[in-house]
Formats: C-alpha cells, structure tokens, sequence
C-alpha cells in the first residue's frame, strides 16, 4: 500500500508542474510566447 500511496503523490506534484508551466507559457510576458508568435507569423509570410 505504501508503494502505491508514493506513486500517487508523484502522480498529483507532476500535475501540479505542468499546470504551472502551462499557465505560465500562456502569459503575454513571456518571450518564448512571443518567440513563437514571431515564428508562426513568419511562417505564413513566407508560404
């Protein structure tokens, strides 16, 4: 039982990290936000 008591908590605390880091990757401050932005922008100019 224990075993499956660690896994549990791993399971919720990685979770919880890729929620932050997606909420944080929506963020207009963020420049990989706009590094993407440029990037897709130049993509539809270029074709």
């Amino acid at each position: 039982m224990e075993i499956a008591i660690v896994v549990a908590v791993v399971l919720v605390l990685a979770a919880v990290q890729v929620r932050r880091r997606g909420s944080r990757l929506q963020r207009a401050d963020d420049p990989r936000a706009h590094l993407a932005e440029g990037d897709a922008r130049g993509a539809a100019n270029d074709g």
